[in-house]
């Protein structure tokens, strides 16, 4: 008899999973998820700063910055 249609239909006993199980895999699933997507974060920035220093682009040629303000709240 299949395997498959032994656990389905003659042991449905057997097809239990604990609910701490799925939340544990889930957990472990997306924190690998989570990791991969830093770690490819990460490196996509550094391959586009190598890339800019390369190619001697200046990311920031075309911005406006503005003066630094500084103010003293003393009292005298």
């Amino acid at each position: 008899m299949n395997a498959l249609v032994w656990s389905t239909v003659l042991a449905p006993t057997q097809m239990y999973i604990d609910p701490s199980a799925v939340t544990v895999a889930v957990s472990s699933i997306s924190g690998i998820v989570i990791a991969v997507g830093a770690v490819a974060a990460i490196w996509w920035t550094k391959a586009k700063k190598k890339a800019a220093e390369k190619l001697h682009i200046d990311a920031n040629a075309h911005k406006e910055v503005e003066d630094e303000l500084v103010v003293n709240d003393e009292q005298k």
